[in-house]
């Protein structure tokens, strides 16, 4: 994988949670200042479950390329269908969270990171993460805190975000990212 793979891993896994922040902020009164830090604890799960799925990857790799291969790709249709699964049904009333509380917004950050964990798997499988190491971490870092962040101001806002076109964006940037 190259280095503009990882930046568009990382801009994918940061939409889904700018996605997450808006819809959760839409229901509470969010002070800016606590939303950086609900960003920034966002930022810092992704992170580190995407290196602690680099690490199991490389743990478990097999020393077959091929085999190696086959589980990347499907750890990456796994995320876009997980991504995707949502628009396929009708539309139903999704719950809201209130982010202002320090508990629930780490377990948001949790259970957003779940895909963060299944890609660095698949990548840990696959690429020998010396050469990309940093700028992969550093990509998810930056557009995790910048996009959850902004999901959380326009959630303030109410302004009106197309939901269903920004999981479509996601999940071509992580099909771009996995055949390029």
């Amino acid at each position: 994988m190259t280095t503009f793979s990882y930046i568009l891993l990382a801009l994918a896994l940061a939409l889904e949670s700018m996605l997450l922040t808006y819809r959760n902020t839409q229901g509470t009164a969010l002070r800016l200042t606590k939303g950086l830090a609900v960003s920034l604890i966002m930022a810092l799960m992704q992170t580190l479950l995407f290196q602690g799925g680099v690490w199991l990857g490389n743990l478990l790799r097999f020393d077959l390329p091929d085999i190696d291969k086959t589980f990347f790709i499907a750890l990456f249709v796994v995320v876009v269908v997980k991504l995707l699964l949502p628009l396929l049904g009708r539309k139903r009333e999704q719950v809201v969270y209130d982010l202002g509380r320090a508990t629930t917004a780490l377990a948001l950050s949790v259970a957003a990171s779940v895909n963060a964990l299944l890609l660095g798997l698949g990548v840990g499988f696959v690429a020998d993460m010396k050469a990309a190491y940093l700028p992969a971490t550093i990509a998810i870092a930056l557009s995790v805190l910048l996009l959850s962040y902004l999901g959380i101001m326009l959630g303030r806002r109410k302004k009106e975000l197309a939901a269903k076109r920004w999981h479509m964006i996601a999940a071509l940037m992580l099909l771009v990212a996995v055949f390029m």
